[in-house]
């Protein structure tokens, strides 16, 4: 399904509507009428509920349309591959660590550590791993870069002071993660309460290949300015 500006509101030129599947019945000796199949089924008019737009930043394609009726989510496996035959296993054990452990296998930053000494005695609960605890992309896109430079200052602060980042050069560059990511509210300049994030220092190539997935997840899905989503694990 595709997308025109045309009648569409707003910087995204947003629009929706709603369809539904009908059949015409013409039986023997009676009038026509025609049945909504969906309904007959038990499926709420909700759930055929689409939005449209043409956000000039989502590029793939330059308008389309989405199901709204649940939050969008990313499936995540640590054997994922893309085309290219890039993978990112150690991007899914930041992520996966984040999710399910960050306080009993302790995450950086540390409880009570050199940046966040209140934190003592308290626990991390990372959004993002149910459609009832999602992340939300940024409002402001370009504060993803401010986000990242904070992520990193915490990772020179409390996990290594320099790290070798040239993937040209070296094999083993590494670069630092930050989970929630960069590109969400909930990134580590928005986390609630402030330590309630992750950053930790993965292979600079898993850490990229994995960047350029989520930039076309992004697009793929339409996932617009303060949209919810989700990371589904196994």
């Amino acid at each position: 399904m595709t997308s025109t500006a045309a009648g569409a509101e707003g910087a995204d030129k947003i629009s929706t509507c709603r369809f539904s599947l009908l059949v015409k019945v013409n039986p023997i000796g009676s009038k026509t009428r025609y049945v909504n199949v969906w309904t007959k089924a038990g499926v709420s008019d909700k759930e055929f509920k689409t939005r449209c737009d043409s956000a000039s930043y989502v590029y793939t394609p330059s308008g389309g349309c989405v199901f709204t009726y649940r939050s969008a989510f990313m499936e995540m496996r640590r054997n994922d591959v893309n085309t290219n035959g890039e993978e990112w296993p150690e991007q899914y054990d930041h992520i996966k660590k984040a999710l399910t452990n960050p306080s009993a296998d302790p995450t950086y930053p540390i409880h009570g550590g050199k940046l966040y000494p209140h934190s003592f005695g308290r626990t991390k609960n990372i959004p993002g791993g149910s459609p009832q605890n999602p992340l939300h992309r940024l409002k402001n896109l370009a504060f993803g870069e401010v986000q990242r430079e904070k992520s990193e200052y915490v990772c020179h602060k409390e996990i290594q002071a320099t790290w070798s980042s040239n993937i040209e050069g070296d094999p083993l560059a590494e670069n630092c993660d930050e989970y929630p990511f960069a590109s969400v509210e909930e990134g580590s300049l928005g986390a609630n309460p402030d330590f309630n994030f992750s950053v930790l220092l993965i292979r600079a190539t898993h850490n990229q290949a994995y960047g350029r997935a989520l930039g076309a997840w992004y697009g793929n899905n339409r996932i617009l300015k303060e949209d919810p989503f989700w990371i589904k694990l196994p």
